[in-house]
């Protein structure tokens, strides 16, 4: 059961005008660590050859998991080669290694990659998350007499994301005046 009375910055009565600057510069710092807790290439491997038991996708002879990415042993084996020429799961060595028969250009042939793995993983987080700027700056000039009085501001906030690629930039106006008329009356 109240009443909100939101005002703006006014010039004052002060006859010279005043001039400020407002202003900082600083960084942000990401969540410290990884709070994701993403696994790594040997765990996401030993993950899915876990599922593939309990699911029963196993070799009748063997009982174990087969894959072309991780053969078919008791335990998952990280390749060196996630695709060569479109075979999957290539080790070092392998003739079908080939320098010479790479192309990805349909024009010259038939496409044949050779793409190595990355048995170490990958840190999505830190790949993602950078330490980042920010600043604000805002110049505002206000003065006045007994008839009129002025507020005129201009800023400017920048500020990068912590997640690369994200920013938020701004550009601000602002412009307040006040002046009496005749006595009794003001006009904004």
């Amino acid at each position: 059961n109240g009443v909100v009375i939101v005002t703006t910055k006014r010039g004052k009565l002060t006859g010279k005008p005043t001039l400020t600057y407002d202003g900082y510069v600083g960084t942000q710092q990401p969540l410290s660590g990884n709070p994701f807790h993403l696994l790594n290439a040997q765990e996401l491997a030993n993950a899915l050859w876990q599922a593939s038991k309990t699911s029963g996708n196993v070799d009748p002879v063997t009982g174990n998991p087969v894959s072309s990415q991780y053969g078919k042993g008791a335990v998952p084996v990280l390749p060196d080669y996630i695709n060569v020429g479109g075979s999957s799961g290539v080790s070092a060595g392998s003739p079908l290694i080939d320098a010479a028969k790479y192309n990805v250009d349909y024009n010259k042939g038939p496409i044949y990659l050779t793409v190595p793995a990355a048995k170490e993983g990958t840190d999505w987080f830190h790949a993602l998350f950078k330490p980042a700027p920010i600043q604000s700056h805002n110049v505002s000039m206000a003065g006045g007499s007994e008839k009129s009085q002025y507020y005129f501001s201009l800023g400017y906030f920048n500020q990068q994301g912590t997640l690369i690629d994200t920013y938020l930039k701004r550009y601000m106006a602002r412009v307040n005046t006040t002046f009496q008329v005749s006595k009794g009356s003001q006009c904004w």
